[in-house]
């Protein structure tokens, strides 16, 4: 009796450990807030589009929340220019889209663009992170 009493008393501190680890996990990066964006840009006009969201990511870097704004070119479309945020939470994302400074680079980069395509989404981990 007393060794299966051992057993479920390890059990369950094993399991309320895992639980809680795990909690604390989701709890970390629930906040968080990633997005996703494709911006295409009219023929010919991709490195000057990247220049201004290069330009936007100097600013929001040193915006509350931001913790990633990467600017990357497709490979096989100089005209493809992919977005990759991390915010701690959206309402940082959001408030960021108010800044002025940020608010004129929109609007330098809105001739430039012919299409863009915005995923919202969860950051989980990884490096960077």
């Amino acid at each position: 009796m007393k060794t299966i009493g051992k057993m479920i008393l390890g059990l369950l501190l094993f399991t309320s450990h895992h639980v809680y680890a795990v909690d604390k996990m989701e709890t970390s990066n629930s906040i968080r807030f990633g997005m996703q964006a494709v911006f295409t840009a009219q023929p010919g006009k991709g490195e000057e589009l990247a220049q201004i969201l290069l330009q936007a990511s100097q600013v929001v870097s040193h915006l509350e929340g931001c913790m990633i704004y990467l600017v990357q070119v497709a490979s096989a479309d100089q005209d493809k220019i992919l977005i990759t945020e991390v915010w701690e939470n959206q309402e940082d994302q959001q408030t960021s889209l108010a800044n002025t400074e940020v608010r004129e680079l929109i609007n330098r980069a809105r001739p430039l663009i012919v299409a863009m395509e915005h995923t919202p989404a969860k950051p989980l981990g990884g490096k960077g992170l």
